[in-house]
């Protein structure tokens, strides 16, 4: 019964998947918020890099090494998706929701190695 549940369940997503933009997910009202809210997420993101970077090559002997790498790319994977968001909000460019989705699945994935191989070498 559990079989057929999950094959029925599956064909009907197979079935019901269209191509979809994310121009529309977020959308944030009035417009000028959804501006604000994009450029400071670009100049939190940015800082955020600068600085993880700065602390990395500051402290690069010891333990900041293979995580900290890890950590910066994350870092990157953010502000990349980020300048694809402000290209949608600014109606620039448009991408598939695929791409926004595998940039935060790649960003959390990134920053979780980074942070489990930082705790084994804490240890």
């Amino acid at each position: 019964m559990r079989l057929k549940i999950t094959i029925l369940s599956g064909v009907m997503i197979l079935m019901a998947a269209k191509t979809a933009s994310a121009g529309e997910f977020y959308k944030l009202y009035p417009t000028w918020l959804e501006f604000v809210y994009h450029i400071f997420l670009v100049a939190f993101s940015l800082a955020s890099l600068v600085y993880s970077y700065s602390i990395f090559s500051n402290l690069r002997g010891g333990r900041l090494g293979l995580p900290w790498i890890f950590i910066l790319l994350a870092l990157v994977a953010m502000l990349g998706r980020t300048a694809l968001g402000i290209l949608t909000v600014f109606d620039i460019a448009y991408f598939q929701a695929l791409v926004f989705a595998g940039l935060d699945a790649s960003f959390i994935v990134l920053l979780l190695i980074g942070l489990i191989i930082y705790k084994t070498g804490l240890n």
